[in-house]
């Protein structure tokens, strides 16, 4: 995928619980190749029962000085208080 400078980057996240307990202190952590994008802020998500799925769009603010080629890597960790539950990465190319 390739995203303009300046632009924003959308990543969607579906969460399933697939467990055998209820999560209730859920969160979303983003991180991002600093040089290129602005790190977003964590998400807090409702109680999630067994078998639930939540989806949520993370948008990702691309900066104006990010270098043309560059690989911005987006990666997204779910917890469960301070236990991590999962991780996933995206990457897109910069564009002009």
């Amino acid at each position: 995928q390739k995203v303009k400078r300046g632009r924003k980057l959308k990543v969607a996240v579906t969460l399933t619980n697939t467990g055998d307990v209820a999560l209730s202190k859920l969160r979303l952590r983003t991180s991002v190749t600093k040089k290129l994008a602005k790190n977003p802020k964590p998400v807090a998500l409702g109680p999630v029962a067994v078998g639930q799925s939540i989806r949520k769009v993370i948008t990702v603010q691309v900066r104006k000085t990010a270098r043309p080629g560059g690989k911005l890597s987006v990666t997204v960790s779910a917890f469960n208080g301070s236990f991590k539950l999962a991780s996933a990465v995206r990457r897109a190319t910069i564009k002009k």
